[in-house]
C-alpha cells in the first residue's frame, strides 16, 4: 500500500494466503492496516498455514489465535471422496547424467571389473527408466491439460529439449506447448494464459514460479516436477494443482526430481506428505499410503543399482597390491630396501 492511511474504517478484511504475512515485505504493511482497521472482522484463508522453513511458524494463530473455522487435509477430502486419489509417479529424468558421474567415478579409481558392469546394464537402465519410457508408461491420451514446473528460466530451456520430443510423439504432433515466467509482462502472460485454458487440443504450458497459488485452471489434472524444493509449501502448492472438485481423470503427479523421497534434502516434505495420508488407516504406512495414493517408485531400483558399485579398491585388492609391491623389492648393497621398478 503506498498510503496505509487510505485503508481505514472497513467493516470486513480478507486476507487471501494469509501464510504470506509472515514475510518481512508483508508483516510490517498488514500490522498497519488491523492496527488502522481495529474494529474490522478479519476472514482469512490458505492451505499451508504452517510457513515450515521460517521455524514452523502457524500463521492461524498469530493472525487469528488459532481460531480456525474450517479445515480438511488433503487426506481427508480424498479419503471423503472429495478429490479423486491421486496417482504420483516418482521417477528420475536425469539418468543418464547420473550414469556418466558414476562412469566417471569407476575410471577415475581404476575400476575396471565395476566399468564393465555398468557398460552393460547401461543401455537396459536407458531404455527402463528414462523420462520417454515412464510418460508413456503412465500418460494417457484423455490427459489434455498438463503443467511441468521448472526451476528457474535457464532451466525451462533443458526441461523442454528434454520433455517436448516425447510429448509430441506421444500425442502424434497434435499437441501445442507454452510457456510462462514472471519476465514475459502482464499482457503476454495473460494471452499464453487464455491459449492454454481454451485450447483443443492437448496443452503444455512450462512454468516458473507462475502456477504456484492462485490460479486455478479447469481441467488440469497432470503436472510434472522438474523443481526440487525444500519448501513444502511450494511442493504442496505444485501437486494441488492438479486437484479439482468433480473431475473426471485422477491426478497424475510425475516427480521427476524425487521430492517425494529424498529424506536428505526434503524430509520434511515427505514427512507432511506422508503424515496427511498416513492418519487414515491404522495399518502399516505402505500399506495407508496406498489406501489414499497410488505410489509408483520408478526410482528405486535404479537407485540400489547405483548405489552398489564400490569406488574404492577393497581391503582383498589393497592386498594383492601389496605382495606384488613387496616381491619387487630387494636389499641393496646397504641392506637397505630398493624398488626394482625405478632402477
Amino acid at each position: 500500500f503506498n498510503d496505509i492511511k487510505l485503508f481505514i474504517n472497513y467493516d470486513y478484511i480478507f486476507l487471501d494466503e494469509f501464510h504470506r504475512v509472515g514475510a518481512p515485505e508483508w508483516n510490517k504493511q498488514i500490522e498497519d492496516l488491523l492496527m488502522f482497521n481495529p474494529k474490522s472482522k478479519i476472514v482469512g484463508t490458505t492451505a499451508t498455514h504452517i510457513r515450515y522453513l521460517d521455524d514452523e511458524r502457524n500463521m492461524a494463530e498469530e493472525l487469528f489465535r488459532g481460531n480456525i473455522a474450517s479445515y480438511m487435509d488433503l487426506g481427508t477430502s480424498i479419503e471423503k471422496g472429495i478429490h479423486k486419489k491421486p496417482i504420483y509417479v516418482s521417477a528420475l529424468y536425469n539418468i543418464r547424467a547420473i550414469i556418466d558421474d558414476t562412469q566417471y567415478k569407476l575410471e577415475r579409481n581404476n575400476r575396471a571389473k565395476e566399468l564393465e558392469r555398468l557398460k552393460s546394464w547401461r543401455i537396459i537402465w536407458e531404455e527402463s527408466s528414462g523420462i520417454d519410457y515412464i510418460i508413456k508408461k503412465y500418460l494417457t491420451p484423455e490427459r489434455k491439460k498438463i503443467l511441468i514446473f521448472c526451476k528457474s528460466v535457464e532451466h525451462i530451456n533443458y526441461v523442454e529439449e528434454v520433455v517436448k520430443p516425447v510429448l509430441s510423439k506421444f500425442y502424434n504432433g497434435e499437441v501445442a506447448f507454452h510457456t510462462v515466467h514472471s519476465t514475459l509482462g502482464t499482457s503476454k502472460t495473460s494471452k499464453i494464459f487464455t491459449a492454454f485454458e481454451h485450447g483443443e487440443i492437448p496443452q503444455i504450458m512450462f512454468v516458473v514460479d507462475m502456477f504456484n497459488e492462485g490460479i486455478h485452471v479447469k481441467g488440469i489434472d497432470t503436472i510434472m516436477m522438474f523443481r526440487d524444493t525444500i519448501s513444502p509449501i511450494i511442493y504442496f502448492q505444485q501437486i494441488g494443482r492438479c486437484f479439482s472438485v468433480g473431475q473426471t481423470q485422477n491426478p497424475l503427479i510425475f516427480d521427476f526430481v524425487n521430492n517425494f523421497n529424498i529424506k536428505s534434502s526434503v524430509y520434511s516434505i515427505t514427512q507432511n506428505f506422508y503424515n496427511d495420508f498416513e492418519e487414515h488407516n491404522e495399518d502399516h504406512y505402505l500399506k495407508k499410503r496406498n489406501v489414499i495414493i497410488d505410489f509408483y517408485d520408478e526410482s528405486m531400483d535404479f537407485q540400489k543399482f547405483i548405489k552398489g558399485f564400490s569406488y574404492t579398491k577393497t581391503w582383498e585388492e589393497f592386498y594383492e597390491e601389496v605382495k606384488v609391491f613387496i616381491t619387487e623389492l630387494r636389499p641393496s648393497e646397504h641392506g637397505e630396501w630398493t624398488d626394482q621398478r625405478i632402477l
